[in-house]
């Protein structure tokens, strides 16, 4: 094999690993991955819509409607459970479907963007959630409801 041969087998081999890990993916129910990315949306939900002086009846588990991963990133939808699978009283949590972006720093997944929400955005919300929207964030995994938003009002931005 020349050198050339060899460089070129090196190249495809490299880019291959490297796709691999960069493909979209669902990791499996049970999985460390999943169980990793639900801890990190659990956290973020804990700290952003319950109180520290609640005292849950129950620990907090997800329904998930979505869980797609690319890379150190992920696109997460879901509706919070008591750990029995029961719906979670109001009285603790906002009747409201999660939709989170997360992205994998140091081995555990933090939340990067909160698209929850109860209403539908004005033009100049999604205006300024485009704005503060994280732009190393694969597109790809936005939420198509939000990624349509986004590029209309892009598109009326654009000179």
């Amino acid at each position: 094999m020349n050198a050339k041969s060899v460089l070129l087998s090196f190249f495809l081999a490299v880019s291959s690993i490297a796709s691999a890990s960069d493909t979209r993916h669902t990791p499996k129910p049970g999985s460390a991955e999943r169980n990793s990315i639900c801890d990190g949306a659990r956290a973020y939900v804990l700290k952003e819509y319950i109180s520290p002086k609640t005292k849950l009846p129950q620990p907090v588990v997800f329904k998930i409607e979505r869980i797609e991963v690319i890379g150190e990133y992920c696109s997460f939808r879901a509706i919070p459970l008591s750990k029995d699978g029961s719906s979670m009283d109001t009285e603790y949590v906002m009747d409201i479907v999660f939709d989170l972006c997360l992205k994998r720093t140091k081995g555990a997944w933090q939340v990067v963007y909160d698209f929850s929400r109860t209403d539908v955005p004005t033009d100049d919300e999604f205006r300024q959630m485009w704005r503060k929207f994280p732009k190393d964030f694969p597109y790809a995994l936005v939420p198509k409801f939000w990624r349509d938003h986004f590029d209309r009002v892009r598109r009326r931005q654009a000179p």
